[in-house]
């Protein structure tokens, strides 16, 4: 779960393991203002500044030429 302020900016980061090096994706909604970017080093930040509070499930997977695992995050924008 992550927690950002409504109109401050916040930025943190997602791990994930394997070999080859997995890359990060995203599905689902983030809130407005809101972004992650793979860092092609087996990290993803989230980073941005959302006016909108509330709470949004999205579904992140990390994908390699093995495979893949999914697992969902929930990220809630206070006010």
């Amino acid at each position: 779960m992550g927690r950002l302020g409504a109109g401050r900016s916040s930025k943190f980061t997602v791990r994930v393991s394997g070999s080859p090096v997995p890359g990060i994706t995203e599905s689902g909604s983030l809130p407005p203002g809101v972004t992650l970017v793979d860092d092609d080093n087996g990290t993803a930040t989230v980073s941005g500044t959302s006016t909108t509070p509330g709470t949004c499930t999205v579904v992140l997977t990390g994908a390699d030429a093995v495979g893949s695992t999914t697992q969902k995050f929930t990220l809630t924008v206070k006010a």
